[in-house]
C-alpha cells in the first residue's frame, strides 16, 4: 500500500495510472492499475489534503485485502456471533 502525499515518485517509477491532474487512479477500494497495489491519501487526490478521509481510505483497504486474502467478505466476520442469535437480548446479565 502506498501513501505518499501530492508527490508520488515511487508510484510513478512502478508505472502506476495517473489522470490527468497527476493523481493515482484508483478503484473504490484503493486498487490501482498494478495488481495487489493498493494507493490511499493525498496521492489518489492532490487537491485535497484532510487525514480523516485517508484514515477511511487505509480502513477500506485493510478490509479489501483481508477479503481478498480470506476469500470472503471481510465486513461479516465484525458483526458479534452472539448477535446473530434471536435470543441475544435476553440472556442472562444483558439488560433489554
Amino acid at each position: 500500500m502506498l501513501s505518499e502525499g501530492k508527490g508520488p515518485r515511487l508510484a510513478k517509477a512502478l508505472g502506476v495510472a495517473m489522470s490527468k491532474d497527476g493523481a493515482v487512479q484508483v478503484d473504490v477500494n484503493g486498487r490501482t492499475s498494478i495488481d495487489r497495489l493498493y494507493t490511499v491519501g493525498r496521492s489518489t487526490r492532490p487537491g485535497r489534503s484532510q487525514a480523516i478521509i485517508s484514515a477511511g481510505d487505509g480502513a477500506a483497504v485493510a478490509i479489501d485485502i483481508l477479503s481478498a486474502e480470506a476469500g470472503e467478505p471481510f465486513c461479516a466476520r465484525l458483526i458479534p456471533t452472539c448477535a446473530l442469535r434471536p435470543d441475544w437480548r435476553r440472556r442472562p446479565g444483558r439488560r433489554s
